[in-house]
């Protein structure tokens, strides 16, 4: 992320100003040599989940993969060391249409001036996984919804993205991640590794309305999958502990570990309460609805306010987050003419909501998770890169990269994809340049940025 800063040359252009005298600045004031300084870039591995493999707006696509985090970092660093550049991916073949994705067909104001996006399912190959190939070497192990907790699980656990991903690069579906790991370490011998996992531990649960929700490709009802809560604290700290002692085995290999930003400030998260609890004036405890100028509503949702395990029409507490996947839904009349979410006759579904209590398990299960890979970067001596505080700043306004403003805005803030948490593929370029500044203080680097110019944002109909 670029901040604000004073170059030689800016220096000398302020005295000229001050002093009337002039100064000529070095060569190597305005155009200082790329340099790997005292890292070694020459064999990369990555390992990851949707970020780093590419996996955007709950699909596949080529470009978008070979636009990832991890690739576009690959090509930065393979201008300072050669043998980076024959960094391999599991991959889509080109030319190859891919599983579909969520599109931007429109958007709209209302008349009280509610910003509103229309969608549209783009359907893919049926068999497209059958053109992900995984030929050569592979140096980027980066899996779309991996969780820690799976790393020690065969395939056949996986929701389907997954298990079609890996199966490509493990070769049987009697080997685990880990195992795969154990093996690929071996056989890459990677001078420098970069981990960026423990997103997806939280994250499903939250994406889920706190577990409450079986994941699928394109719709929420898939009756062969099933849900997945948040992951233990013991398990996490066990299984990334042996991750990282497994990527960083012997005492020369460099790296970095990355943390986990708080997913509940993306728009997938944000974008209902943003534009309705700010409008409650009457009842300041609960959540409301302003239905199109119409008046205000009170929202119901389903809960256990018991904890006896029976669910319960409640008024949703100012706390509870709507989902992005309720937000085109509200309002709209069952059979019997009564409108979902505003009648407790047919409140919103639990899948729907993040309550404020499952927030609170969210909150402490993230806290645990970077305080694991805080102590495993100490541990081995590696980089930690704090992508928390980073989406913090994101989420707080804007900021700048290079000149172009962003915000976390649902489509409009053009970091956030319009499934409301997946990277655009410019705002994969900023996530790399931030990486790369991280790098570059911590090894005494000067690794090439990214130009976030040459990469799109939301693509506009």
């Amino acid at each position: 992320m670029k901040r604000s800063f004073f170059t030689p040359l800016m220096v000398c252009l302020l005295l000229i100003g001050m002093m009337g005298s002039s100064c000529e600045p070095s060569l190597s004031d305005v155009d200082t040599p790329p340099s790997m300084g005292q890292a070694d870039f020459s064999r990369l591995m990555m390992v990851g989940d949707d970020y780093m493999a590419g996996f955007a707006d709950e699909g596949w696509s080529r470009p978008k993969q070979m636009q990832s985090v991890s690739n576009l970092l690959a090509g930065q660093l393979a201008m300072l060391a050669s043998d980076a550049a024959s960094f391999n991916n599991v991959a889509l073949a080109e030319g190859v249409q891919g599983s579909g994705n969520w599109q931007l067909q429109g958007v709209s104001y209302d008349t009280c001036g509610f910003f509103g996006a229309q969608l549209q399912w783009s359907e893919g190959l049926a068999n497209w996984d059958e053109f992900m190939s995984a030929e050569g070497t592979i140096h980027n192990f980066s899996v779309p919804k991996l969780l820690v907790d799976h790393l020690d699980q065969t395939p056949a656990i996986y929701f389907p993205y997954e298990g079609a991903y890996v199966n490509r690069f493990l070769g049987t579906e009697s080997t685990t991640i880990m195992e795969k790991m154990q093996t690929s370490v071996q056989e890459v011998d990677p001078s420098f590794v970069l981990l960026w996992l423990g997103m997806q531990d939280v994250m499903e649960y939250c994406w889920s309305g706190g577990g409450n929700l079986v994941r699928s490709v394109s719709n929420e009802t898939d009756p062969d999958l099933r849900p997945i809560g948040l992951t233990s604290s013991s398990d996490f700290r066990n299984k990334y502990k042996a991750l990282v002692e497994t990527l960083f085995a012997g005492e020369t290999r460099q790296g970095a570990l990355v943390n986990v930003p708080n997913v509940l400030e993306m728009p997938y998260f944000t974008y209902f309460n943003n534009l309705h609890t700010a409008l409650d004036t009457a009842v300041m405890d609960s959540l409301r609805f302003r239905d199109a100028c119409q008046g205000m509503h009170l929202v119901w949702i389903e809960s256990d306010s018991n904890g006896d395990g029976v669910m319960d029409a409640v008024v949703a507490k100012k706390g509870d987050l709507v989902l992005l996947s309720a937000a085109s839904l509200i309002g709209e009349p069952n059979e019997a003419g009564v409108r979902y979410g505003l009648d407790p006759a047919y409140p919103l579904a639990d899948h729907h909501v993040l309550e404020l209590k499952e927030k609170s398990a969210y909150d402490k299960a993230l806290r645990t998770i970077n305080q694991v890979i805080s102590a495993a970067a100490e541990d081995h001596n590696l980089l930690l890169i704090d992508m928390h505080t980073f989406f913090e700043e994101l989420a707080g306004g804007q900021v700048s990269f290079e000149g172009l403003r962003v915000n976390s805005s649902y489509v409009n803030g053009n970091f956030f994809g319009v499934d409301g948490y997946s990277p655009t593929i410019k705002a994969n370029a900023m996530l790399s340049n931030e990486i790369i500044d991280a790098l570059n203080v911590f090894y005494a680097a000067n690794i090439p940025k990214v130009d976030i110019r040459n990469y799109s944002g939301i693509v506009y109909p």
